[in-house]
């Protein structure tokens, strides 16, 4: 995502958009999203992972039960770190770290056609 400062947002505090922007062949698609959106995807993925391959396959097979909340990926998708009042993190640092977010979570296997990601990336 890259930044872009906007004077006011939804609120009358200044606030920082990122834009995102969406290939799909051709065409592209740029939407302007803040970073309490970009927890909000974080928060509902989280709660609701999508289930591996294999432990879809063992539960519609009657294998094994699932475990709630298994999810398809050992490691953690990491979301970057929320500023303190008054200690605003470094924008660009910031941004580079919703783009590995973002790319991290779109290469694992169920998250790009998680209910949330399709309503955060607007398809």
């Amino acid at each position: 995502p890259d930044r872009e400062r906007s004077k006011f947002g939804h609120t009358n505090f200044p606030a920082t958009y990122y834009s995102v922007h969406v290939y799909n062949g051709n065409s592209e698609k740029v939407f302007q999203r803040r970073f309490s959106q970009f927890i909000w995807l974080y928060d509902n993925i989280a709660a609701h992972p999508p289930l591996s391959t294999e432990k879809l396959s063992k539960s519609i097979s009657g294998g094994t039960p699932l475990n709630e909340g298994s999810s398809c990926n050992a490691d953690p998708i990491e979301m970057p770190p929320k500023g303190i009042f008054c200690f605003k993190p470094d924008e660009e640092e910031r941004q580079e770290d919703l783009k590995r977010f973002i790319e991290d979570l779109l290469v694992r296997p169920g998250y790009a056609a998680h209910p949330a990601v399709i309503e955060f990336f607007g398809l």
